[in-house]
């Protein structure tokens, strides 16, 4: 079906919409039922012979010159004999099924090794960035082709049939499905018709050619996209009641095309946001291929993705109805960010962010003064420069400021007002005066705004998790000093540990503490029905009861008990500073009964340790494959291992691994797998091992991706994780967190190390330490003075979310134990200099 045999469709459907004499409520309705079979496009002439165009291989682009599918960016016969070899070993019959999407990148597709890809980006880097880039700009028109399929031939005759999911199903019918077909039926001629043949079997693909007529297919569509963008809008709204997300759930179930396919959109974002935000991504492509012939100095390829990227603007302001939509759209035009995080990390395009009304404001520092506008977001506050720019005016040079870190004061000097921002997670302080001496009411409203909108922050960030009190009388420390302090949150009823304070029996200092010393980790075990918890502080362990300070005792004096972990709640590993001593729990039970110290109990195992690990790993003996408990810890240049088993009463036999760098940790990843921390040269690695093979994959090696090499380096890498991506467990993300940054990365069966996802999450603070829950799917970050909860999708497609936080000094993770993660917080509220440290259970709400 054309796009021109759609005319009839649509007059039909603006029949049964609503009688002539009636107006609806609403005005995006009106409007909507009002443009209904007027669209110009259809009825141009012209648009036959463009369509005609479609079926030639050949045809004249915007300069008048003929392009070809055939035409190669390169001469092949001028070759190095290396590029050659690589060219001619590819497979011959190498085509693209538009059916089946696997998102697989350039050098996935034409099975490009790490050794052939650093080949080729020695030979002509710049050749292999053009490359990667127009690929990837084909596979997002792929990816927008199979998912507007899945709505026209899966959803929408589904929609048709079902009954009662709306008050007039077959007109909201006509005004979504069928604008949705006509675009499918348009994209099938570009995609198919146009493109294919020019990635079928080219490993150097002519990307004149395909600008060129992505050029020609966009300027067709951007004349009328607002009708069809009015119908994606519609189909989100009529998908917000709860009969038809059950059953978008329920017909997901038979979507052919996405089952098992986690490249895909789910089925709630096809309806709710997918298309609304379809041309956002190839934009960004666009720019970046602007960016690189710019580097080329290929002045017409340079004026030929400007022009697709001014159509794209056109067609990105044409959407409406969405919040602040058209808002975000301008501020998105004018904005440049000196890293392309920064706009992520706001995500300005979520349909739920809120934008406020800027205000002109200079940003004054010891030696500059400079014109800037202040942006207020639900999550963000952005202080942009302007700047006359030759592609935006508002520069976005520092991280934006997270409310939740966000100090603001205002000083009043000789009748002029100066705000000061203090931004504690990224350490910057900006002096604010308003711009507009003759405004001050505009300058007085926003500053009155902040604190509203941190609630309305921080009331979202309470809903998900809450903490549970543990002790918070027992253990007290001095109070720490920080250059940038974290405010605390100013209703109490939203701060998730005042929430745990108010609902527990005993208050910070209605008892006497019992220690002047740091807590530095956690871990429980039951005697009976009776939960008993031991902590490792600087001076020694405790042991004691929850929300009982008068249970609580100190049974062992040996200090710096940095770490304890207690198995199967029989028998506790201890680290006591650089010492590893076992103990059995019935020994701490019978001292701690007793009031009796157990030291003389503790037995030890090994010295000169850094740190240890216990858990379940798979192994082979032999022929034989067995899952065991094993007890890992290192040195800096060693790592010994033993299996760990009551049945030989926990009778140890290390066995050792002599990694050629210095180890910095080790994490278990379950079942076969763990991670080696290392630091080579400022630049944070993770080896991924497994004790059958004994060997060491670099699971962050970035060398043909400058952007994250050049990102990652001075960081420390934090931890690793593994998440499970489907159902079966068949398939996994690997989690690597460093200082600043949380990256996806996915390992084959082949050996293979590749991005698993676009998405690469930037904190707004240093990250310390973490930790994982794959069952709950949350990512668990700990600062010096906060902790964030973020939500990681199982679906690829999916932004992480940030669903909680915990303010308070000297934040510790005590324990990581998924389900069974405990926090160490300092109390607000401090005496002589000293407060007390709070241990607090992180769980979710009931």
């Amino acid at each position: 079906m054309s796009l021109k045999s759609q005319k009839s469709l649509f007059e039909e459907a603006s029949q049964p919409v609503a009688r002539p004499a009636l107006r609806s409520d609403s005005v995006e309705e009106d409007e909507l039922r009002d443009s209904v079979g007027t669209l110009n496009y259809f009825d141009r002439k012209g648009y036959r012979v463009s369509n005609d165009t479609y079926n030639s291989l050949l045809f004249k682009n915007s300069t008048g010159s003929m392009v070809s599918i055939d035409e190669s960016p390169v001469m092949i016969d001028h070759l190095p004999d290396s590029i050659k070899l690589i060219v001619d070993s590819r497979p011959s019959d190498q085509v693209h099924d538009l059916d089946y999407f696997d998102g697989a990148q350039y050098s996935a597709f034409w099975l490009i090794t790490e050794d052939e890809a650093q080949t080729l980006t020695d030979w002509n880097s710049l050749e292999f960035h053009r490359q990667n880039a127009i690929f990837e700009l084909f596979l997002l028109l792929r990816k927008f082709r199979i998912n507007l399929k899945r709505m026209v031939f899966h959803y929408g005759p589904a929609f048709k049939e079902a009954k009662n999911l709306t008050a007039d199903q077959e007109a909201d019918f006509q005004k979504t499905f069928v604008p949705l077909r006509a675009l499918y039926e348009y994209l099938e001629k570009l995609v198919r018709k146009r493109l294919k043949p020019a990635f079928d079997n080219h490993f150097f693909v002519n990307d004149r050619y395909v600008l060129d007529s992505l050029k020609n297919w966009l300027s067709k569509l951007e004349r009328d996209y607002e009708y069809i963008s009015r119908s994606m809008v519609y189909l989100a709204k009529i998908a917000a009641n709860e009969q038809f997300r059950e059953w978008i759930q329920v017909t997901e179930q038979t979507d052919e095309l996405a089952l098992g396919n986690n490249y895909l959109a789910s089925a709630r974002e096809l309806f709710h946001s997918y298309f609304l935000q379809a041309f956002a991504p190839m934009r960004l492509m666009v720019l970046d291929l602007k960016k690189l012939y710019t580097k080329m100095e290929d002045d017409k390829l340079v004026a030929l993705a400007q022009d697709i990227f001014d159509l794209l603007n056109k067609i990105n302001k044409i959407s409406d109805f969405t919040t602040d939509l058209d808002k975000k759209i301008k501020l998105n035009e004018k904005l440049v960010c000196t890293d392309y995080l920064y706009l992520e990390m706001v995500d300005l395009f979520n349909a739920k962010r809120k934008l406020r009304v800027p205000i002109d404001i200079n940003l004054r520092t010891a030696v500059s003064s400079e014109s800037a506008i202040l942006y207020l977001l639900d999550n963000y506050l952005l202080p942009l420069v302007k700047r006359e720019h030759k592609e935006a005016s508002y520069l976005l040079n520092k991280p934006p400021i997270a409310l939740q870190y966000l100090e603001h004061t205002v000083l009043e000097e000789n009748g002029e007002k100066t705000l000061i921002l203090k931004d504690a997670g990224n350490c910057y302080t900006y002096n604010v005066r308003n711009e507009r001496v003759d405004a001050p009411t505009l300058f007085n409203n926003f500053i009155k705004d902040i604190p509203k909108y941190k609630d309305e922050l921080f009331t979202k960030l309470s809903k998900a998790y809450e903490l549970k009190l543990i002790n918070g009388t027992s253990f007290q420390i001095p109070v720490p000093y920080y250059e940038y302090t974290v405010p605390p949150i100013e209703k109490k009823e939203l701060d998730l540990v005042q929430q745990a304070l108010a609902q527990s029996k005993f208050k910070p200092y209605s008892v006497p503490p019992i220690a002047n010393t740091q807590v530095l980790s956690v871990d429980t075990f039951r005697r009976g029905s009776e939960l008993f918890f031991v902590v490792g502080t600087a001076d020694g362990l405790y042991m004691g009861k929850h929300d009982q300070p008068a249970t609580w005792k100190k049974i062992c004096s040996y200090p710096d008990a940095v770490k304890i972990t207690i198995m199967h709640e029989d028998m506790a590993f201890v680290l006591l500073k650089d010492k590893l001593y076992k103990v059995d729990t019935k020994d701490i039970y019978d001292c701690y009964e007793r009031n009796l110290p157990c030291n003389s109990r503790l037995y030890q195992i090994a010295k000169g340790v850094n740190s240890f690990e216990v858990g379940p790993q798979t192994i082979r003996r032999g022929p034989i494959v067995m899952e065991c408990d094993i007890l890992f810890y290192w040195t800096d240049k060693k790592i010994m291992f033993s299996i760990v088993t009551a049945s030989n009463g926990w009778k140890l036999k290390f066995e050792s691994m002599k990694p050629i760098f210095k180890v910095l940790g080790l994490q278990l990843l379950y079942p076969t797998d763990f991670v080696i921390k290392h630091i080579n040269e400022n630049n944070p690695i993770f080896y991924l091992s497994n004790l059958n093979t004994m060997g060491n994959t670099q699971l962050n090696k970035t060398d043909s991706q400058r952007d994250l090499k050049s990102r990652v380096r001075g960081q420390k890498p934090i931890a690793a994780f593994k998440q499970p991506v489907n159902d079966k467990h068949t398939d996994y993300d690997l989690l690597l967190v460093y200082s600043r940054y949380c990256m996806f990365v996915k390992y084959s069966k082949e050996q293979i190390v590749t991005i698993s996802r676009t998405e690469i999450l930037r904190f707004g603070f240093e990250v310390q330490n973490a930790t994982y829950d794959s069952c709950e799917q949350i990512l668990v970050v700990c600062g010096e003075q906060n902790i964030e909860i973020w939500k990681i999708f199982k679906d690829r497609q999916a932004k992480s979310e940030l669903i909680g936080c915990v303010i308070g000094s000297q934040a510790r993770l005590l324990n990581k134990t998924p389900g069974k993660i405990i926090i160490g917080v300092m109390n607000s509220e401090h005496y002589a200099g000293k407060g007390n440290q709070l241990l607090l259970h992180l769980r979710k709400r009931k």
